[in-house]
C-alpha cells in the first residue's frame, strides 16, 4: 500500500523499527524517526535522539525530534480546530440530556491503564448524586463491552449516563467540546478533551502524567500505592472541587 502511493518522505513518531523497515521496502528516500535503537540503521536523516528518550513519552520525544531538526513549534500546547457541523449534530442527538456534560473516557491503549467498569460506574453515580447534568460514557469500539457494563452497573444504581461510545471521530470531539469536563484514562480522547481545551482530568495509575498542556490534571494514587486500582472515586470527586473553585485558589496550592 505505501508502494503505490509513491511517498517521498514520512516520519516516524514511533520508536518501532518495523514501520521504518515496511517504508524502507516500500522505496520511500527520506526517512525520519527517533533513530533509537535498531531503528536508526533504517532511518537517512542523520538525526537520533539521546538514548535518554528510549522511554520518554511521546510528547516530549517528538519535541526533541524537532528541536534536533531546527523546526520551531508552530504553538505552545495542541489546539483542534472543530466544524460546526460536528458540534451541531451532537448537540441535536443529545439534546434531552441536560448540561452541564461530563464525558468519562473509558478506553484504554494497555490493561495497565484501564480504570475498570466498576470504578467508572462508582464515579458516574457520585457525579450524578450532585445532580451537577449528565454523564457520558465515551470511547471507541473495543470499548463496547466495557461500556455496556458501566451502563448496566449505573443503571442498577439508580442513575443514568449517555452512551457515547464508537461515535465517528469528529462527533467525538463535538461531544467533548460541548463538556464542561472530562474524565478519563491515559489515551487518546485525554488529549483530544485538552486540545479542544476541555478540562481534562486524567488517571495516571499505569503511565507517567502527561505534561504537555495546561488543561490535563493528573491524579495519581496516593503516596506509596501503585496502580490504576489505587485511584479511587472520591479523589476524582475531590479533584473536580477543586478544578471549580476560582483561580486564584488554583495559584496558591
Amino acid at each position: 500500500l505505501l508502494r503505490q502511493q509513491n511517498y517521498q518522505r514520512v516520519w516516524f513518531l514511533h520508536g518501532s523499527a518495523r514501520y521504518v523497515l515496511a517504508a524502507w521496502l516500500a522505496g520511500i528516500p527520506e526517512r525520519i524517526g527517533y533513530g533509537i535503537g535498531l531503528q536508526r540503521l533504517l532511518l537517512n536523516v542523520p538525526v537520533a535522539l539521546p538514548s535518554r528518550y528510549r522511554h520518554a513519552e511521546p510528547m516530549a520525544r517528538a519535541d526533541a525530534l524537532l528541536a534536533l531538526l531546527n523546526i520551531p513549534p508552530s504553538e505552545l500546547e495542541p489546539r483542534l480546530l472543530l466544524s460546526a457541523a460536528a458540534e451541531q449534530i451532537v448537540a441535536e442527538r443529545f439534546t434531552t440530556w441536560p448540561r452541564p456534560w461530563i464525558a468519562l473516557g473509558i478506553g484504554s491503549s494497555e490493561p495497565w491503564k484501564q480504570w475498570g467498569a466498576a470504578r467508572f460506574a462508582e464515579l458516574a453515580l457520585a457525579l450524578q448524586r450532585r445532580s451537577i447534568g449528565s454523564v457520558f460514557v465515551v470511547g471507541g469500539p473495543t470499548e463496547r463491552l466495557l461500556a455496556d457494563e458501566i451502563l448496566a452497573r449505573v443503571q442498577s444504581g439508580g442513575g443514568a449516563a449517555a452512551d457515547a461510545v464508537a461515535l465517528p471521530i469528529e462527533q467525538a470531539a463535538g461531544l467533548l467540546a460541548g463538556c464542561g469536563c472530562y474524565i478519563g484514562n491515559d489515551t487518546g480522547l485525554l488529549n483530544m478533551a485538552a486540545a479542544l481545551q476541555v478540562p481534562a482530568v486524567g488517571l495516571f495509575g499505569g503511565s507517567p502524567p502527561l505534561t504537555h498542556s495546561r488543561y490535563i490534571h493528573a491524579i495519581l494514587p496516593p503516596a506509596g500505592e501503585t496502580g490504576m486500582a489505587a485511584i479511587t472515586a472520591s479523589q476524582v470527586v475531590e479533584a473536580l472541587d477543586w478544578l471549580n473553585q476560582p483561580d486564584e485558589t488554583h495559584n496558591d496550592s
